[in-house]
């Protein structure tokens, strides 16, 4: 292949990625929820938002598609998390692009991410949402966005 061929059909395959890059996050689901704060103390460990069957809660429960979020919480000042549930298979880490709340957003990209028994979990270190500054019973609007 010549120079010029293989340079022309270098910035095709750049502009078919990026294309490809910007349908993903166009078909991108939108699920606003309410998170009531709750807040559970594990001695040491204290956790704020939801940890299902535990403390919080979050409506709607059923996010677009059909999945679940069991975890939307702030531990201890060490980490935040949300995990989801109902996978059938491992939908990666770019299944969630970012969640907003309180005015913070962390994005999948930049979680530690967990797939195990249909439960998709997201992680970030030092990167916290606020739930522990907020009193039980608060209402937070969260936005969950995802593929």
């Amino acid at each position: 292949m010549n120079i010029r061929y293989r340079s022309r059909w270098v910035r095709v395959v750049a502009r078919a990625a990026a294309a490809a890059g910007l349908s993903a996050a166009a078909n991108a689901a939108t699920d606003t929820v309410t998170l009531t704060e709750g807040k559970q103390e594990f001695a040491p460990v204290i956790y704020a938002g939801l940890l299902t069957g535990v403390t919080g809660s979050v409506v709607p429960t059923t996010l677009s598609g059909g999945k679940t979020i069991s975890t939307l919480a702030e531990v201890s000042q060490s980490q935040s998390e949300i995990q989801v549930d109902g996978f059938k298979s491992d939908p990666g880490q770019s299944w969630l692009i970012s969640v907003p709340a309180l005015g913070v957003t962390n994005t999948g990209a930049k979680a530690m991410y967990n797939y195990a028994n249909g439960k998709a979990t997201w992680v970030w270190s030092a990167e916290y949402f606020g739930f522990l500054k907020q009193a039980p019973g608060t209402k937070i609007p969260c936005t969950i966005v995802h593929n």
